[in-house]
C-alpha cells in the first residue's frame, strides 16, 4: 500500500533529467530520495531558506510566488505532475527566491543536494537535461519580467487563462472550463482583485469568456490567444528530446 502511494523508481524516470541514468543508478538515487505527502495549503518552502534539494512534483500541484513588503501575492509559476523545482539554486544551497505552497494533495520526491551534485560531475546527459531545464526557467522569468513593464492586465489575464486551461481546462478544447478562484487568478496576473473583476467584465462583454459559478470558460480560445503578443512562442528553449540525451 505505501508503494502504490509513493509511487516508484519508474515515476522518478518520468523526469527529463533521470530518464538517461542507468538502471541501478536510478535504483541507488530512488533509494536516497525523500517522499514527502504534503496537503493543500501547506507550506514547502519559504524565501531565505536554504535549498538541499531538487524538488520533483510526483502527483498534485505546487504554487511559486513571491510576497511583496505589503503582503500583496505574486504567482510566478504552478508547477504540475512531472514538473520540478529547485535546479536554479540547488548547486551549492543557494538560498529560495521564492515561496513554495501546495495546491492540493501533493507527492514530491526531494532529491538531495550531493545527490544531484554527483549525477552531474558523473553523467553529462543528466547534466545537460538540468541546464536545459534552467535555461527555460530563466527565459520564462524573463518573459514575466517583459511582461510585468509592457503588457497590460488585460493581455496578462489572456496568457494565464490560455496556460491555465492548457494545464487543467475541462471539456471541449475549443471553449474549456478553467476552474480558479479570483484570490489564485489575482496572484497569478499579478494584480489587484478588483482589477481583475473589471478586466474580466471586459473579456466577457467582448465574449471571449463568461463565467460559469466559480469557474471561467473560455468562448473564443483563438481570440484570447491573439490578444497575447507571440503566444507560445517563448515558452520553450528548444525540445528536449531524452533519446537525443543519450547519444
Amino acid at each position: 500500500m505505501e508503494q502504490d502511494v509513493l509511487g516508484s523508481k519508474e515515476v522518478l524516470r518520468g523526469f527529463s533529467p533521470f530518464s538517461t541514468l542507468p538502471e541501478d543508478v536510478l535504483q541507488h538515487v530512488w533509494q536516497g530520495t525523500d517522499k514527502v505527502i504534503y496537503s493543500r495549503g501547506d507550506t514547502i518552502v519559504t524565501e531565505e531558506q536554504q535549498c538541499q534539494h531538487l524538488h520533483l512534483v510526483a502527483s498534485g500541484a505546487v504554487k511559486i510566488y513571491k510576497l511583496s513588503e505589503d503582503g500583496r501575492e505574486r504567482t510566478i509559476h504552478v508547477m504540475k505532475s512531472g514538473s520540478f523545482f529547485g535546479e536554479d539554486i540547488v548547486f551549492g544551497g543557494e538560498l529560495y527566491e521564492a515561496n513554495a505552497e501546495a495546491l492540493s494533495k501533493t507527492l514530491l520526491y526531494n532529491v538531495k543536494r550531493t545527490t544531484i551534485e554527483a549525477l552531474v560531475l558523473e553523467y553529462p546527459p543528466f547534466a545537460l537535461a538540468m541546464l536545459v531545464s534552467f535555461g527555460r526557467r530563466l527565459k520564462r522569468l524573463m518573459m514575466l519580467i517583459g511582461e510585468a513593464a509592457l503588457l497590460d492586465v488585460r493581455k496578462r489575464l489572456c496568457r494565464v487563462l490560455l496556460e491555465l486551461a492548457e494545464e487543467g481546462g475541462v471539456g471541449n478544447a475549443d471553449s474549456p472550463l478553467i476552474r480558479v478562484r479570483q484570490t489564485e487568478l489575482a496572484a497569478r496576473v499579478g494584480t489587484a482583485r478588483e482589477t481583475l473583476c473589471r478586466v474580466l467584465g471586459r473579456l466577457e462583454r467582448d465574449r471571449l469568456i463568461t463565467r460559469k459559478g466559480r469557474g471561467i470558460v473560455a468562448l473564443d480560445t483563438p481570440s484570447l490567444q491573439g490578444e497575447v503578443p507571440h503566444w507560445r512562442e517563448d515558452l520553450q528553449l528548444f525540445p528536449l528530446d531524452p533519446s537525443r540525451l543519450r547519444q
